[in-house]
């Protein structure tokens, strides 16, 4: 039976996007909201714990124990109608390298039946659009997670010359991080020897202070969510540019 559409929404001319973020995620919503354009209106739905045990305290959960219900959350966004979907998680799109990454999109498109993007896939699309080789890359994760990362992007086709954990095993410890050591990790990473700093982990606030450090640095440094959600609207045909957001966003 054909999908039926639901009327237009008075404040959603453009598209309603969804967005799947970690329940303990306190980052993604936020900064997707920055980048809202006028006529699109975005719409959160938080993902639970699958199989963890009732009543568990979230905060005591390390990162990684208990796999995110994807799929169920996915069935609650779905009552908004919306027009495409992002997963505003990165960790787990990055297993597999780009082969898996494409492989956890078309399957969560499908699932959908409508067009869901991840940032793995995400960063593959803005690796091309700047011309990117030599990278050095940022992630909150501990140091177990760096081949995990470093294997992507290798895959994906960039020189990764050095990654840097922030060695974080909660969700709240990434999201409590202050921008001045972001800052700080950004200039330990940059060297002549790379192109461009990568942000991975949705969870770390980086917005505002990727877009800054690229003044300073004079290189793209490419946040994770600022990624995402220009490649969901740049693949639905949404061409704003936006001077504030980086040179991903202004020249592409």
């Amino acid at each position: 039976m054909p999908k039926q559409s639901s009327p237009r929404a008075y404040l959603s001319p453009r598209a309603k996007i969804g967005v799947l973020t970690p329940g303990r995620n306190t980052t993604v919503e936020v900064e997707s909201n920055n980048m809202c354009p006028a006529g699109v209106t975005n719409h959160v739905a938080r993902m639970g714990f699958k199989n963890a045990p009732k009543g568990i305290d979230p905060v005591s959960v390390k990162i990684g124990v208990y796999d995110l219900d994807i799929e169920g959350t996915i069935d609650s966004l779905k009552f908004v109608d919306p027009d495409l979907i992002l997963l505003g998680h990165s960790h787990d799109s990055f297993v597999g390298g780009v082969k898996g990454g494409q492989a956890m999109q078309d399957r969560l498109t499908a699932y959908a039946g409508l067009p869901v993007y991840v940032p793995s896939i995400a960063y593959v699309s803005a690796i091309k659009a700047l011309g990117i080789n030599n990278v050095a890359i940022l992630t909150p994760y501990l140091a177990d997670d760096d081949s995990l990362v470093k294997n992507f992007f290798e895959d994906a086709g960039c020189n990764v010359r050095r990654v840097l954990p922030l060695l974080y095993d909660t969700a709240y410890a990434i999201a409590a991080t202050d921008a001045s050591i972001v800052r700080d990790s950004f200039l330990e990473l940059d060297g002549d020897d790379i192109d461009a700093i990568l942000q991975v982990g949705t969870n770390l606030p980086c917005l505002q202070t990727s877009v800054e450090a690229e003044f300073w640095l004079e290189k793209p440094v490419l946040s994770v969510n600022i990624v995402t959600y220009w490649h969901a609207l740049r693949q639905f045909g949404i061409k704003d540019q936006r001077d504030d957001l980086g040179l991903l966003f202004s020249n592409h």
